[in-house]
């Protein structure tokens, strides 16, 4: 009879299971099925589920209520509604626009065709997504609204139904964070279009006709403040003066939507360029009046291009008018002054431009590229590279990166090979094992770092396994030079731990210190975790960690977040380092560096260094060879660093 009893209870539980994941989440999926459904999808009547239809369900109905949900819940909530009152439309789906009928009011058809052709990309991407979102495919959704953010200039309404999804899936926290990101983007951006507007008021108002006649101590007093402007804009955008002249090689993405969208910007592209060098040779031939009517031209159809802004500024001072210059640049330094992130902006500029190597630029040529040139900064004697690589090395597995099966030390042994090749003066490596069956038990940094030659630090962030066989799995540095304060930093954030392993496990950064032309530099290597909120944890966890340090520092890892996103665990890194892809002169392939192409916007790998002591000359990602060595490639990077005299 006990067995009987115990078999009963048994199946009870079985059958509540089977109706609890069969019947309970396809209610909660059609829920918000049906909700999507009645809202439509124009801007006209597209409102969308809102937040209340969304929280009481997970992906796929099965999240589990934790103690803190109802407080993250509210405060969602809140957010949610505040959005709503910077955008009211935020929840619309956008739809394709169509060719203009009045050709006649088309100066460039070009730039009509290639706007109208991007605005298709974009609505057949937001309903790519969107279908994924009402069919209960969250993830699946998220992935896409994110290349939407990224690629599409931070897409706000893309960043909102991340959200959503977020909160659909039950990850509450995540949702609060995502939806804090966006208010703060359309709080700044609404005032930076309230500021815009202002000032156009202000310069549509003083019109030629009601001009009065300035004294010339007032011309001297307007010319100075031009001056102090212009010095403060060329602080923080030092590229602003210089247009380049072709756009270069594309990159190549295998995503087709977003192939699309890079051919249609490089189309708008190569027209913008094309007028810009017109109207430059205007202004360098001194015709300075029909040098601002075509700059002015161009701002027309790309109101958000600050260079022909700022020269139709230089050109209004050159005629003598050095109001309307004043007023000109003073919404310049407006506008980039008020933008979240002025370095995201200013490395969107210098994107554009050749480096000053290519060019042959001789009056440049000893410039710092970062727009700080300081004469008491000086490139330590003999002016030898070093050339950094940061790799994640997939735990010897190969790219199929599987930890269940045997390799054996071939994947090591490549890793080894191409590395020797790139004779680099540091490597930071992370997913470096010790102990793993698989690469036959041997401590993978050990094994590496003999076959190159190098001094080298490891130590395990977290260990797996039963404790006879325990796996280890950490981050590394080799180097050149020789390495002493060797540290190992546990972060105390972590992922979830109900999850998956690579989310829940530990993490952490191998530190250790050289010294490089007597300089005490500290090299560092690192692994991000999973999801967001985790990475801001161990990002804020990292910034303090460098600040205790008594050098300057050169950091590398794998980060887990795309360069495009920007997210804020990027930034609370940005805020205090700089990112050599910003800063490089060289985009891709050369002799010191490499023969490998720039690294995509959607790289994960980076590294970082301590503002004012380094130069950058070049930055590019491993070629093909790579392919079969890991899941990763390596980013490579060649710095020079500098001193204060």
């Amino acid at each position: 009879m006990k067995v009987k009893s115990k078999w009963a209870i048994f199946l009870l539980i079985c059958s509540a299971m089977v109706i609890f994941m069969t019947g309970g989440a396809r209610a909660g999926i059609n829920e918000v099925k049906e909700a999507f459904v009645k809202g439509g999808s124009s801007d006209a009547d597209g409102a969308a589920a809102g937040p209340e239809d969304l929280s009481r369900r997970g992906a796929a109905g099965s999240a589990v209520s934790r103690p803190d949900d109802k407080v993250f819940g509210e405060k969602l909530k809140k957010l949610l509604e505040e959005i709503k009152q910077e955008r009211p439309d935020i929840d619309s789906i956008p739809v394709a626009i169509v060719k203009s009928t009045d050709e006649s009011a088309i100066e460039n058809k070009t730039i009509e065709f290639a706007r109208i052709k991007k605005n298709h990309i974009f609505a057949a991407m937001f309903k790519k997504a969107h279908n994924e979102f009402t069919a209960g495919n969250f993830e699946n959704s998220f992935d896409i609204f994110g290349e939407i953010f990224a690629e599409f200039n931070e897409n706000s309404k893309a960043l909102y139904f991340m959200t959503l999804c977020r909160q659909a899936q039950g990850n509450i926290a995540d949702a609060v964070e995502l939806a804090g990101e966006l208010l703060a983007i359309l709080k700044e951006r609404n005032a930076n279009q309230k500021l815009r507007q202002e000032l156009d008021t202000v310069l549509e108002n003083f019109s030629d006709a009601s001009r009065p006649e300035l004294t010339p101590e007032q011309k001297k007093a307007l010319n100075e403040k031009i001056d102090a402007i212009n010095d403060k804009i060329k602080s923080l955008y030092p590229a602003i003066a210089n247009i380049p002249e072709n756009t270069g090689k594309p990159e190549e993405e295998k995503n087709e939507l977003i192939d699309k969208l890079n051919r249609a910007d490089r189309s708008l592209y190569r027209v913008r360029l094309e007028m810009l060098n017109a109207a430059l040779e205007l202004y360098k031939k001194g015709q300075y009046e029909k040098a601002y009517e075509a700059f002015e031209k161009v701002h027309q159809l790309y109101p958000a291009n600050l260079r022909a802004l700022y020269y139709m500024a230089l050109s209004s001072k050159k005629l003598g008018k050095p109001d309307e210059s004043a007023k000109m640049l003073a919404k310049i330094f407006s506008i980039i002054e008020n933008r979240r992130d002025i370095k995201a902006a200013a490395s969107d500029i210098k994107d554009e431009i050749e480096s000053e190597e290519n060019k042959g630029n001789d009056e440049n040529k000893n410039k710092n590229d970062d727009g700080n040139d300081d004469e008491n900064d000086a490139i330590i004697a003999g002016g030898d590279t070093i050339k950094v690589i940061t790799y994640n090395i997939a735990k010897g597995q190969g790219r199929a990166n599987n930890g269940a099966i045997f390799v054996g030390m071939k994947f090591l042994d490549e890793v080894a090979r191409l590395l020797k090749k790139e004779n680099a003066d540091l490597i930071g490596m992370q997913e470096v094992d010790n102990n793993r069956f698989t690469t036959k038990g041997v401590n993978q940094a050990d094994y590496i770092a003999e076959k190159l030659d190098m001094f080298h630090f490891w130590h395990e962030a977290s260990a797996r396994g039963p404790k006879e066989n325990i796996n280890e799995h950490g981050n590394a540095v080799l180097s050149k030079y020789k390495l002493d304060n060797k540290e190992y930093f546990e972060f105390k954030t972590h992922g979830d731990p109900s999850a998956r392993a690579a989310i829940s496990e530990t993490r952490g950064l191998s530190c250790a210190r050289l010294e490089i032309g007597g300089v005490k530099v500290y090299f560092i290597s690192t692994h991000f975790g999973f999801p967001e909120h985790a990475r801001i944890g161990q990002a804020k966890e990292l910034v303090e960690y460098i600040k205790k340090l008594d050098g300057p520092v050169i950091l590398t890892g794998d980060f887990n977040t795309r360069y495009s996103e920007k997210s804020k665990s990027y930034r609370i890194i940005n805020s205090v380092l700089d990112n050599t892809y910003d800063k490089a002169k060289v985009k891709g392939p050369t002799a010191k560096g490499g023969r490998g192409p720039a690294p995509p916007k959607t790289f994960i790998d980076f590294v970082f260094v301590t503002p004012g002591y380094f130069s950058c000359e070049s930055i590019c990602r491993g070629g093909n060879e790579y392919d079969a060595a890991s899941d990763h490639k390596p980013v490579i990077t060649v710095l020079k660093l500098k001193k204060k005299n």
